[in-house]
């Protein structure tokens, strides 16, 4: 049994849900459990099925976000064009 199926009953599911999104669903699940989450921490036990691909989604319309607030013409430049979608897969 992972730790995360343990913490269950305390933190929200992976069902999708417009009011709170993957990130902190997750970050609950982690604080909860007492779990570290730095850049080197590993959390993938705290994932739960179908969060993966709703993180990427955030991460990637994030990161278009930042991009727009750089003031970067992703929609017109070829060299930026796909950067959100890029860096929302790493």
């Amino acid at each position: 049994m992972h730790m995360a199926d343990a913490l269950a009953p305390a933190l929200p599911r992976a069902v999708p849900d417009a009011r709170i999104k993957a990130s902190e669903r997750i970050r609950l699940r982690l604080a909860a459990a007492g779990q570290d989450f730095r850049a080197n921490d590993n959390i993938a036990e705290f994932i739960e099925e179908g969060e993966l691909e709703e993180l990427r989604l955030e991460v990637q319309a994030r990161m278009k976000e930042v991009l727009r607030a750089l003031v970067i013409d992703t929609e017109h430049d070829h060299n930026t064009a796909d950067t959100a979608q890029r860096m929302a897969r790493m």
